[in-house]
């Protein structure tokens, strides 16, 4: 379901913060990268480098090897400058 965003900040501008905070803790018990975006932003700028560096071997620990081809394709959807392969 696609919801328009700016609609999606007006509700959420409408809670308080009690539930605000209730379906945050939920949303990041349900999604690992919610949980490390709540990590993060939660975190003081000393622990901001700690965190990332632990997300990050977390993620490249379960992580099978990527292909030339794939690890692109990856790069392409994370935002990095990779081009696309063709052929």
């Amino acid at each position: 379901m696609s919801e328009d965003p700016e609609l999606l900040a007006e509700a959420i501008e409408r809670l308080d913060e009690a539930t605000a905070k209730m379906l945050l803790e939920r949303a990041a018990t349900e999604s690992a990268g919610m949980a490390a975006a709540v990590r993060l932003a939660s975190a003081g700028p000393a622990d901001r480098v700690a965190i990332l560096r632990a997300e990050a071997d977390g993620v490249l620990r379960t992580r099978r090897h990527l292909g030339y081809r794939e690890a692109n394709e990856w790069a392409l959807d994370a935002g990095g400058g990779g081009r696309r392969h063709r052929g």
